[in-house]
């Protein structure tokens, strides 16, 4: 039976021990990272970690009872939608995170989606912020319903 496991920041399903995005890596024998082969974002594998299936565990209780709500990305906010940005995937490059970060789009702030085409305007703190689709994709958040 193959495991499949589900990248956090963009949602495809994957088969860890394939390894796709592992294949040059020098560590990847012994590595309990796994790399989603669509985004490049590097999470625990939680079949190798004893610690990472009790936080899945925790998490999924947590969601049940409403308590937190699931992680998606940006691009999948609709309009006047509110949400905190919970990461950065690193596939967006660092010059490119740079340019997020000082125009204050960081993890721990509030977005507020201000319009979706052509291209998603955002408000950050007092900044109003165009960015295209394919780098929102890039950008988890958490919304409070």
């Amino acid at each position: 039976m193959i495991r499949l496991a589900t990248c956090s920041l963009c949602g495809h399903r994957f088969d860890p021990a394939a390894g796709q995005a592992c294949a040059s890596c020098p560590i990847a024998p012994n590595c309990s990272l796994v790399c989603c082969p669509r985004c490049g974002h590097v999470g625990v594998d939680p079949g190798r970690s004893r610690l990472a299936r009790a936080l899945l565990r925790l998490q999924a209780g947590r969601s049940a009872t409403g308590r937190s709500a699931a992680g998606r990305s940006l691009a999948d906010l609709p309009r006047d939608a509110e949400a905190k940005v919970t990461g950065v995937a690193p596939a967006l490059g660092d010059e490119l995170i740079g340019r997020l970060h000082a125009y204050g789009l960081t993890p721990g702030c509030d977005v507020a989606v201000i319009q979706r085409r052509p291209v998603i305007v955002l408000a950050v703190d007092r900044t109003e912020l165009a960015i295209e689709e394919d780098i929102a994709r890039h950008i988890a958040v958490e919304t409070e319903s």
